[in-house]
């Protein structure tokens, strides 16, 4: 069993190809999956890569954002 590694908004950030302090707010807002370290109202965030990975797969293929393909045909 290989135990994934939490990673900073700044290597997610990369990871997604957005602003660290974006990708922390989305996580404020509950908008991506991600776990809030510390107590009080400031809150270190981390992320799981195959979940973000999980997440933006599941956005791109939804419903209300057909694939280019798609849309092209349309």
């Amino acid at each position: 069993m290989t135990i994934e590694a939490y990673v900073d908004s700044t290597v997610a950030g990369s990871f997604l190809g957005l602003a660290p302090r974006t990708l922390n707010q989305l996580a404020r807002l509950g908008a991506i999956p991600a776990y809030a370290f510390g107590a009080g109202q400031r809150k270190t965030w981390r992320f799981k890569l195959s979940e973000l990975d999980d997440w933006m797969k599941s956005k791109l293929l939804s419903r209300s954002r057909p694939l280019l393909q798609r849309r092209r045909k349309q």
